[in-house]
C-alpha cells in the first residue's frame, strides 16, 4: 500500500514513508528500544502505546511543532 492512497500528506513521498498494517494488540519496534503498541482499533482512528527510554522526546506532532516553535521565540543566551 502506498503512504498516499491511505493519508492526505502532499509533502510526504511514498518512499519515504513505511505503511505497516497491524491488528489490535500487536507491536512495532523502532530500533532496539522503543516499541508502539496497538491498543484499540475503532472505526475511524486508533489507540497506541508507547514504550520509550527516557532521553527519547514522545509528543503528538501538533505538540512537538509547538514546542518547538516556543523554542524559536526564546531570545538566545548573549
Amino acid at each position: 500500500m502506498k503512504f498516499s492512497e491511505c493519508a492526505n500528506y502532499p509533502d510526504v513521498k511514498d518512499d519515504e514513508v513505511l505503511v505497516l498494517k497491524r491488528k489490535q494488540g500487536e507491536v512495532i519496534i523502532v530500533g532496539e528500544d522503543i516499541e508502539i503498541h496497538l491498543v484499540k482499533v475503532y472505526s475511524d482512528r486508533a489507540s497506541i502505546g508507547i514504550v520509550a527510554p527516557d532521553n527519547v522526546a514522545v509528543h503528538r506532532k501538533e505538540v512537538a511543532e509547538r514546542i518547538k516553535s516556543q523554542l524559536d521565540d526564546e531570545p538566545a543566551d548573549k
